[in-house]
C-alpha cells in the first residue's frame, strides 16, 4: 500500500486514537495488553505507554543484570547464531559495494552484552570496532576487553556520538534492539547524526509479520514483562519506511520470508532527498494475518497440551 512518509513518522510518533485493537493478542501479553495496527500504514505497536527512559532503565535493571534461563542473553548459542549471520550478510554485501570502505569502522550500536564485537574481532579481523551501550557494567566490561564504548542510550538526547566514539563510523549494526524501542524515530535520528555521510547501516530484527507463522503468540509475547519492553512488531515494509523517513534507503534484505532473521540494510543519504511516499502493509491484510495467526496458536497449543497428557 503507497503512503506518505508523514502518516508514517506520525505512527511512530504517537499511537492514534483510531488505531485498530487486536484484543486478541492480550491473552499472552502481560496484564492483558493488547497490540494496536495503524489504519493507515498498517504497522504494528503497543500502546506505547511507558517513556524511552523507562523502557531502556527496565532492559538494564530487570532483563540484563538476571541469570533467569527465561530471560534474553545473547551469549546462548541460538542468540550467537544470528548475531554471526548477521555480521557475515553484512560483509558480504558490502563485498559487492564499490563505495564500501576497505576497512571498515563499525559502530554496534547498543550492544549488549557485546557478543557481536567478539564474533566481529574474530571473524573481521580487519575493521575497526566500537559500539554504544546504556547498561555501565555492560559497556564496562566490553570496554575491558579493548572495545572504545559509548555508555550512553539511543535516542535519549539528539546530539551526535561521533566525538565520544573518537570516529564517525561508515558502517552502523542495529540488532534486535529497535522493536525494543519506544521511540525508535529518536534513536535513528542520533544514529543519523552520527555515521558518516553514505554509510550503511544494517537492522537485524525477527522475522515475524507478514510472513509464514513460525511459532505460537503463547512463544511471541512475555506474560511476565511489559508489552512496552518490546513495543513495535516489523514487517520487511514497515522497517522500510522507518528507516526511509529517518533519512535512510533501504538497499538490501536478506531472504527473510523463508528465515527467523530479518536483516535490512540501509546508506545513509541526505535527509532531504527521503523518499516522500512509502510502501507500507495493507492495514486490513495485517489483522488478518494476526487473526490468523492467533487461531493457529491455538491449534497448535491444545495439540501440545494433548501430546503432554498422552505422554505424562
Amino acid at each position: 500500500m503507497n503512503v506518505d512518509s508523514q502518516s508514517v513518522m506520525n505512527f511512530f510518533t504517537s499511537l492514534p486514537e483510531d488505531a485498530i485493537p487486536l484484543n486478541f493478542v492480550g491473552k499472552y501479553t502481560a496484564g492483558n495488553q493488547p497490540l494496536f495496527v495503524c489504519p493507515r500504514t498498517g504497522i504494528i505497536s503497543s500502546q506505547r505507554i511507558m517513556s524511552a527512559q523507562d523502557i531502556v532503565a527496565y532492559w538494564s535493571s530487570t532483563l540484563f543484570s538476571s541469570a533467569s534461563p527465561d530471560h534474553y542473553s545473547a551469549i546462548n548459542p541460538f542468540a550467537q547464531a544470528r548475531l554471526l549471520y548477521t555480521l557475515l550478510t553484512l560483509a558480504n554485501f558490502l563485498s559487492t559495494r564499490p563505495d564500501a570502505p576497505v576497512e571498515p569502522q563499525l559502530c554496534d550500536f547498543a550492544t549488549g552484552q557485546g557478543v557481536l564485537l567478539d564474533l566481529a574481532r574474530k571473524h573481521l579481523p580487519t575493521w575497526k570496532l566500537s559500539a554504544t551501550e546504556y547498561t555501565k557494567d555492560l559497556a564496562e566490561a566490553a570496554s575491558l576487553r579493548g572495545y572504545k564504548v559509548v555508555n550512553e542510550g539511543l535516542g535519549l538526547s539528539k546530539h551526535s556520538l561521533a566525538d565520544a566514539l573518537g570516529v564517525r563510523p561508515d558502517v552502523g549494526l542495529l540488532s534486535w534492539t529497535l522493536c525494543n524501542c519506544i521511540d525508535p524515530l529518536s534513536v535513528l535520528k542520533q544514529i543519523y547524526a552520527t555515521m558518516s555521510d553514505g554509510g550503511y547501516l544494517c537492522v537485524a530484527e525477527g522475522s515475524r509479520i507478514m510472513v509464514p507463522y513460525r511459532k505460537s503468540l503463547a512463544d511471541m509475547f512475555s506474560p511476565l514483562h511489559p508489552i512496552d519492553s518490546h513495543p513495535f512488531q516489523f514487517s520487511r515494509r514497515s522497517l522500510d519506511a522507518l528507516l526511509s523517513v529517518s533519512g535512510f534507503r533501504p538497499v538490501y534484505a536478506n531472504r527473510y520470508f523463508d528465515s527467523d532473521v530479518l536483516v535490512v540494510i540501509a546508506q545513509k543519504q541526505p535527509y532531504s532527498e527521503r523518499e516522500e511516499r512509502l510502501i507500507t502493509d495493507d492495514p486490513q491484510n495485517v489483522v488478518a494475518f494476526m487473526k490468523k495467526w492467533a487461531e493457529t496458536s491455538e491449534y497448535f497449543e491444545n495439540d501440545l497440551r494433548n501430546w503432554d497428557r498422552a505422554h505424562s
